[in-house]
């Protein structure tokens, strides 16, 4: 066995070795990776105070970078009762949480300490969010950077002022833009176009009426805020009712919608069903009645869990009718809702 053969055998093996190793690697990074947050889904705020928005079952924005001392307020604007709960990190069995917060209700709590906050709902644990504050030493661990680029600057926003109802243009003017380059107006996305590296072409979201600061962040994380830049205002669009209905909707937290829907006027219908964003488990129901509550037919749970279904409908006469409905979720909680349509 000469010597070249011995030093290619040698670095073969090293090469199967090293292979082995780096699938390994691969694994765990791949785990890693996909525990990992990009930077550009962090916003992050140089204000003192920071409002988050509870809204169609979701915190607005949900993972958020503030400076020790700041205030973060959680405003409920949804049609449901929520909570905050959250911990840190380092101990994350001492939780804190707020009172329920009804619709329109606050909740403030000033962050300290420089550490990583896990937040979720108490009631709807699959809402989360985190809270990063300051330059904690695991911040570096669970961030996945891009490459680094000039920070973005901003000189205009024109127009500055549209529309509640969104879907408005408007355009970016600064310098250091990349493409992914993100636009946020208060809790809310734009939708951006890239053109160049002083210009972005925003399409608005639908948002409340507010004066707010508009967060313009290049992938790496860098960003730029105009304080107090942009203006939403009007009113927001009403849902127009197509019958004046007398009997009153009772919604349960994670419903999203029901055939025939509250106040529907049919003239037949084979099933009904009621959808949800949460799965149901065994023991939910649903019946159909009439007025003086004679069950004309009943269901339980859709083959999805997402909802619950009656599926043999009889045939109904002119009148009104009620579906009222009994849901339970995995962590155990139960809601009842109901909702009225009329045959005509």
């Amino acid at each position: 066995m000469n010597k070249a053969f011995l030093v290619s055998l040698l670095i073969f093996l090293f090469f199967i070795s090293a292979c082995q190793k780096a699938e390994v690697k691969e694994e765990i990074k791949e785990v890693t990776k996909q525990e990992k947050m990009a930077a550009m889904n962090v916003i992050t705020y140089d204000s003192d105070k920071v409002e988050i928005v509870l809204d169609e079952l979701a915190f607005l924005p949900p993972f958020i970078h503030i400076q020790q001392g700041t205030t973060v307020t959680w405003l409920n604007r949804d049609k449901v009762e929520h909570t905050v709960a959250f911990h840190n990190k380092k101990t994350p069995t001492q939780v804190t949480e707020s009172e329920v917060l009804k619709t329109g209700d606050k909740y403030s709590y000033t962050f300290n300490e420089e550490v990583v906050y896990d937040y979720i709902c108490g009631i709807h644990p699959f809402m989360h969010g985190g809270i990063i504050v300051g330059n904690p030493q695991e911040l570096a661990q669970m961030m996945e950077f891009a490459e680094d680029t000039t920070p973005p600057k901003v000189f205009s926003i024109t127009p500055n002022k549209i529309s509640v109802n969104g879907g408005d243009k408007v355009i970016v003017k600064g310098e250091n833009f990349v493409k992914e380059t993100t636009v946020f107006f208060h809790h809310l996305f734009g939708d951006v176009k890239f053109i160049d590296s002083r210009t972005l072409e925003v399409i608005t979201p639908k948002h409340y009426a507010l004066r707010m600061d508009v967060i313009v962040t290049n992938p790496d994380g860098d960003h730029f805020t105009l304080p107090n830049s942009f203006e939403f205002f009007g009113q927001e669009e009403q849902q127009i009712e197509t019958i004046e209905f007398e009997y009153e909707e009772k919604r349960t937290p994670h419903f999203t919608g029901s055939a025939p829907k509250h106040g529907d006027s049919i003239s037949a219908l084979s099933t009904i069903s009621i959808s949800f964003n949460f799965p149901v488990v065994k023991g939910s129901n649903v019946i159909l009645s009439d007025l003086n509550d004679k069950k004309l037919a009943d269901g339980d749970l859709a083959s999805d869990r997402l909802g619950l279904e009656i599926t043999s409908v009889p045939k109904l006469n002119k009148g009104t009718y009620k579906v009222t409905y009994h849901a339970i979720w995995l962590g155990g909680s139960a809601h009842d809702g109901e909702f009225y349509f009329v045959v005509r």
